[in-house]
């Protein structure tokens, strides 16, 4: 349990950490101006692209599968 515990922890300040690293990166690189550049958009639409959808799918999924639920129970 407590080697759970420690996983997730350093799980979670992992990704807490990636994701305030990417964060700062951003916006060190849209204070610079690299957005008008052709590489750093290349280099950064993918990526806020790929987080955007990400937490569109969380946020699409988990509703669905809350309102299903009682959907079922009352048919039976």
């Amino acid at each position: 349990m407590c080697s759970l515990l420690k996983g997730s922890a350093m799980r979670a300040f992992a990704i807490f950490s990636l994701s305030l690293f990417l964060v700062l990166l951003a916006n060190y690189g849209f204070a610079n101006g690299a957005y008008e550049q052709t590489e750093g958009q290349m280099w950064l639409a993918p990526s806020s692209a790929s987080w955007q959808s990400e937490s569109a799918m969380e946020r699409n999924q988990y509703p669905l599968l809350r309102r299903s639920k009682p959907k079922k129970h009352r048919r039976h």
